[in-house]
């Protein structure tokens, strides 16, 4: 096999950590979630560096699909929020019918993503035989299918966790 670019792996450790940052402090300020973009940008750059490296471009592909489709989730769940909240602001009540469905459509771009992300996170292990890689892509799935009941969101974030400690193990020769 050949050996991993250290500047990947430094961009996608780093990248990951601004992006779980942006994440966290984005919900508690949300001037503060542009850091979650940037973030993302530069962990994927960073992966690409690594999925070149090792001749395993669908490593970057799986996560850069998976990534897409959870910030899809989160705008369109909270665009529909927002019309939500207009409605309500406007004397129409509002619908727990349409939140019940943004929050069913968001579950399932949660479950979809979170499909993708661990089929990534599963090739890197098997690339680099890092066992916190495979680990960290069934947290972020399976807490994905137990985020209906939205506590599988807190397993969701301890893989990312997983995840981010796995790359900070710097490049090896797999």
């Amino acid at each position: 096999m050949k050996r991993m670019k250290t500047q990947g792996w430094d961009l996608a450790a780093w990248g990951f950590v601004i992006y779980l940052a942006g994440s966290v402090l984005g919900g508690l300020v949300s001037a503060l979630s542009f850091l979650s973009l940037v973030g993302l940008i530069v962990f994927l750059a960073g992966l690409y560096q690594v999925a070149q490296g090792l001749g395993r471009p669908q490593i970057f592909t799986d996560q850069l699909i998976g990534r897409l489709i959870l910030w899809v989730g989160v705008f369109l769940t909270g665009g529909a929020a927002l019309v939500e909240m207009a409605r309500s602001l406007e004397g129409g009540g509002f619908s727990l019918g349409s939140i019940l469905a943004g929050a069913l459509i968001f579950w399932l771009l949660s479950v979809a993503g979170g499909w993708f992300i661990r089929r990534s996170f599963k090739a890197l292990a098997q690339a680099t035989r890092r066992t916190l890689f495979s680990l960290a892509g069934d947290l972020i799935f399976w807490g994905a299918v137990a985020g209906i009941v939205l506590i599988g969101y807190l397993v969701v974030f301890a893989g990312e966790v997983v995840a981010l400690i796995a790359f900070f193990r710097g490049p090896t020769e797999a």
